[in-house]
C-alpha cells in the first residue's frame, strides 16, 4: 500500500465523486486511467501520469461543451501535481493562468517566458503577475525535480526534462502578485537557484535526448540559463557561451587543464634493449614511440557523463543500478577536481547471456575510449598479457602496450572478458594469467609494470579495467580485492522487445544495412513473447532463424 498524505487521501475521496459524474461520453474513454489515478495501492508516478491523463482529456472545449465543470481539470491536475509529477505541476500553472485570461508566452527569440494576455497582448512587469495558486503549482513541480534528482531522474522522458526546465524559468523570472511574493522569504529568487542550479545541466542533457542539432540545442539553454542567473542574482551577462564548457572547480583543476599536464603522459619509463635480430629490431623501433607523452582520454562534463547514463539505461533497463554505480563514481572525480578519465577496477557478474560484454563495449563508446577486448577463456599463460620472451617465433608486446601504441593512447578501455574461465594451472609456462593481473590491476604496480618482450618497464596505471564472470568461485581472493563487483542482473520479460531491437541493429551492422532495415512481424514478436526466461543468446538464435524465414521471397541479382 502507497503511504498517502490525508490531503491527498481526501482529494482521491472527492475526485471519484466527481468521476462519477462526468458525462459519459468523457467517462467511458477514461474508465481505465481514473482506476489507475484512484487506486491508491500502485506506485505515485503511475497514478500522477493517469491524473495528468485525466486533466487534459476534460481540459477541453469538447469536454466542457458535454457537461465537463471549469474546474474538473484543475482537481486532476493537482493530484498529479501533489504525487510529484513535474508536468501535471506544469498543467496546474497553465490552467491557474488560463483561469485569469493570462497565458506563458515562449518564442525561441526570446530567451525567458513572458506572461501575457490570451488575446496575445504582452503585459510583462507590475501590470499583469501570476497569483499565488501559479505559484504553488510552481513549488510543487521544483520540488518534484528536487526529489528525482538523486535517483537520476530515472524514468523521465525528454518531454519531462523540457517541461522541468520551462518550469524553472517561470517560476523564477515571471512575476508574482503582491500577495505571492510577501508569502516567500526575502530573496527567495536566489536561494532557489542555488538549490536548482546544480540540476540544470542534468536537465538540459534529458531535454536534448533525440534532438537533430545537440550543439544548437545546448547553446540555447546556455542562455537562458544565463538570463536567469542575471534575472535571479543580478550579476551581469553573459557569464558562459556553453554548458558543455563550465568554470573549471578548483584551482588545481585549472592549474592541470591551462597547461596539459593532467592530459598526457609517456608510457615507456625506460631505454629498449636492442635485438640483434632484424626483425624483432624493426618491430622494437615502433615503441619508441611511446617514450614521448601519450594523450589521456578527459573526463567527460557532468552533462556529457548524464546523457552516458540516459544511454545505457535506455538500452540496459535491466542494469540502472550498474549504470548509475559507474556514473555517480565519474561524477564523483569531476566534482573532486579530476579532470582524467579513470576508475577502480570493474567486475560485472552475471548468469551467461544477460549482455555483460556488449554493455562494457557500449560504455566504452558512450565515454568515448577506445576498448580493447582480451578473451580470458581458456587463456593458460600470460604471455598476452606480459609479453613473450625474444627469440621466439611470433614473439610480442604486451597486447595492452600493443593496443597503446596502435591508438596513441594511455588509459585505453581494457575488457577481461570470461575472467572466470581462465586456466590456473599450477605450472604455467610464461606465468598464471591471474597472476599477472594482480599487477595490471593494481596502479602502483602498473606504474612500473615490466614488458617481458621489450625488457623495459612501463606505465600502464591509467588502464581503466571491466572485467566480466558468470561465477566468482574460480577466482582468487587477491584478484578479486582489486575489484569493485557488481552483480549484472539477467533481463527481465518486459525487457523483450527492447533487446530484439538492439539484436535487429547488431545484425543490420554486421550484414552491412542502413540502420532499422531489419523488422521482425508481429507474429514473429509474438513468438519471442513465448519464451521463458531471458537469455541474449538464445533470443539472438531465435532472431536469425525468424529473418531467414521472413526474408523477402526471390533471388536478388
Amino acid at each position: 500500500m502507497t503511504l498517502e498524505s490525508p490531503l491527498i487521501h481526501k482529494e482521491c475521496c472527492d475526485l471519484q465523486s466527481a468521476a462519477e459524474r462526468l458525462p459519459p461520453e468523457v467517462g467511458l474513454a477514461l474508465v481505465e486511467s481514473i482506476r489507475i489515478a484512484l487506486d491508491l495501492t500502485l506506485l505515485p508516478r503511475k497514478r500522477a501520469r493517469a491524473a495528468r491523463d485525466v486533466g487534459q482529456a476534460v481540459d477541453t472545449e469538447e469536454a466542457l461543451r458535454l457537461g465537463c465543470a471549469a474546474n474538473e481539470a484543475r482537481a486532476w491536475y493537482q493530484l498529479s501535481a501533489r504525487l510529484g509529477d513535474v508536468q501535471g505541476c506544469a498543467a496546474l500553472a497553465s490552467q491557474c493562468l488560463r483561469s485569469r485570461d493570462l497565458r506563458c508566452h515562449r518564442s525561441l527569440s526570446l530567451p525567458l517566458p513572458l506572461l501575457t494576455t490570451k488575446a496575445g497582448g504582452i503585459r510583462r512587469g507590475t501590470t499583469v503577475a501570476a497569483d499565488l495558486d501559479t505559484m504553488s503549482a510552481w513549488i510543487l513541480g521544483a520540488a518534484a525535480i528536487h526529489k528525482a534528482k538523486p535517483q537520476l531522474f530515472l524514468g523521465w522522458t525528454a518531454r519531462e526534462f523540457s517541461v522541468a526546465l520551462d518550469l524553472i524559468a517561470c517560476w523564477l523570472t515571471l512575476p508574482l502578485s503582491a500577495e505571492a511574493e510577501q508569502s516567500m522569504p526575502h530573496n527567495w529568487r536566489a536561494v532557489e537557484w542555488s538549490r536548482i542550479a546544480d540540476c540544470w545541466p542534468l536537465l538540459v542533457a534529458g531535454a536534448s535526448q533525440g534532438t537533430q542539432d545537440d550543439e544548437l540545442h545546448h547553446q540555447r539553454y546556455a542562455v537562458i540559463q544565463n538570463e536567469i542567473e542575471a534575472h535571479v542574482l543580478r550579476v551581469p551577462q553573459p557569464r558562459r557561451l556553453a554548458i558543455s564548457t563550465p568554470a573549471p572547480r578548483c584551482r588545481s583543476q585549472a592549474a592541470h587543464s591551462a597547461d596539459g599536464r593532467n592530459h598526457a603522459t609517456p608510457i615507456l619509463l625506460g631505454e629498449i634493449p636492442k635485438s640483434s635480430d632484424p626483425h624483432e629490431a624493426d618491430y622494437l623501433t615502433t615503441y619508441e614511440a611511446l617514450k614521448e607523452d601519450t594523450p589521456l582520454v578527459p573526463l567527460p562534463s557532468e552533462t556529457k557523463l548524464y546523457a552516458t547514463f540516459l544511454a545505457l539505461q535506455e538500452e540496459f533497463p535491466w542494469a540502472s543500478e550498474v549504470s548509475r554505480f559507474i556514473v555517480d563514481a565519474l561524477l564523483a572525480r569531476s566534482r573532486w577536481g579530476s579532470t582524467r578519465l579513470g576508475w577502480r577496477p570493474i567486475l560485472l557478474v552475471g548468469a551467461p547471456g544477460c549482455g555483460k560484454t556488449r554493455y562494457a563495449r557500449r560504455l566504452a563508446e558512450l565515454i568515448e575510449v577506445r576498448g580493447l577486448i582480451i578473451n580470458m577463456a581458456g587463456m593458460s599463460d600470460a604471455k598476452l598479457l606480459k609479453g613473450q620472451t625474444r627469440g621466439w617465433a611470433g614473439s610480442r608486446a604486451s597486447r595492452v602496450v600493443e593496443f597503446m601504441l596502435q591508438h596513441r593512447l594511455a588509459n585505453p578501455l581494457v575488457i577481461l572478458d570470461e575472467l572466470d574461465k581462465a586456466q590456473v594451472a599450477v605450472e604455467a609456462h610464461g606465468g598464471r594469467p591471474h597472476d599477472a593481473l594482480l599487477d595490471l590491476l593494481e596502479p602502483l604496480s602498473a606504474a612500473r609494470y615490466s614488458d617481458v618482450f621489450l625488457m623495459t618497464e612501463c606505465n600502464l596505471s591509467h588502464c581503466l579495467y571491466v572485467g566480466t564472470a558468470n561465477s566468482l568461485n574460480a577466482l582468487p581472493e587477491p584478484l578479486l580485492s582489486r575489484f569493485e563487483l557488481l552483480h549484472f542482473p539477467p533481463p527481465r520479460s518486459q525487457d523483450l522487445d527492447r533487446i530484439t531491437d538492439l539484436i535487429l541493429r547488431d545484425v543490420e551492422e554486421y550484414w552491412n544495412l542502413p540502420p532499422h532495415t531489419l523488422q521482425l512481424s508481429t507474429t514473429a514478436r509474438g513468438h519471442l513473447s513465448q519464451i521463458e526466461g531471458v537469455d541474449m543468446r538464445t533470443i539472438q538464435k531465435i532472431i536469425y532463424k525468424l529473418l531467414l524465414s521472413e526474408a523477402p521471397k526471390g533471388v536478388r541479382h
